[in-house]
């Protein structure tokens, strides 16, 4: 069947540090509704409170439509030592705004407040066999410099970790709140 109509929509996005009010609708979707996914973003909130974390969200039209969660120190003392390196984990967008760059703006933030905070390293984890990701991860400049186990919800999942040194290119940082076309 011919096309029949065509539009192109601008989507405004603002990465932000996350509220309260973000959990109702990150907690809801499919595949990360789980009570035990709940749980983890009431504790990025809670890690956020108190400082020794950042949960941003990207937000379009009012509501979350993507998140990190940044650790500035993690039990593996390798992926985030609280001084030098810090670690990207729970990275998702909605699937409806998936391949529009949200990720990689929230990448940018995340690594942009890593440099104000003065770490020098970031490290981001991923699922050995997503393939996906470790292409737009090196594509941001990552390298793989170690594997390890990740449990989560009493499964064991073994992961690829890059790195990447902060004070090379692949883009500066995307200052948080700033409002921009996707």
């Amino acid at each position: 069947m011919a096309e029949l109509d065509r539009m192109t929509i601008t989507l405004e996005v603002t990465i932000r540090p996350a509220r309260q009010e973000d959990l109702a609708h990150l907690g809801t979707w499919q595949g990360f509704d789980t009570a035990e996914h709940q749980k983890a973003l009431r504790y990025y909130l809670t890690a956020q409170r108190t400082g020794s974390g950042a949960l941003l969200v990207a937000e379009a039209g009012g509501v979350p439509i993507g998140q990190l969660f940044l650790w500035y120190r993690r039990m593996e003392a390798g992926l985030a030592d609280g001084v030098e390196t810090i670690s990207i984990t729970a990275m998702r967008v909605h699937p409806q705004f998936r391949r529009r760059g949200i990720a990689t703006r929230l990448a940018r933030a995340a690594e942009g407040l890593a440099r104000d905070l003065g770490y020098k390293w970031v490290t981001i984890g991923t699922d050995v066999d997503n393939d996906d990701a470790h292409r737009l991860y090196r594509s941001w400049g990552y390298a793989e410099f170690v594997r390890n186990t990740s449990e989560w919800d009493g499964r064991h999942y073994p992961q690829i970790c890059p790195r990447k040194r902060l004070d090379q290119g692949a883009g500066g940082p995307e200052p948080l709140g700033d409002p921009g076309p996707v």
